[in-house]
């Protein structure tokens, strides 16, 4: 792939620092993205809420879907927890 890519960009590859290459199977196999998928969590949890106290989830991990619906996925996560009136600031409202 480096060398691919070096007829485009003729000296970039002394910048590379590390390569990884993976394939469907190696993805389902560490996450269990069904059919390999490289996004979302396998099990959607779309109200963002998370185990640990005020970590939350947006993206395609809450369940949204593309750029777009990543984008309306963290704004509604900030709006839902983050953006507060300063009585609640720092605890996720119940």
């Amino acid at each position: 792939m480096i060398a691919s890519a070096t007829r485009f960009v003729p000296d970039f590859q002394a910048s590379v620092v590390a390569t990884d290459f993976f394939t469907p199977r190696t993805i389902w196999r560490f996450t269990g993205h069904e059919n390999g998928a490289v996004y979302g969590c396998p099990e959607k949890c779309y109200d963002g809420t998370t185990p640990l106290k005020n970590v939350f989830l947006c993206g395609t991990d809450q369940g949204m879907v593309g750029i777009v619906g990543t984008l309306v996925s963290g704004i509604g996560i900030a709006n839902r927890y983050v953006l507060m009136n300063d009585d609640n600031r720092g605890e996720a409202k119940e």
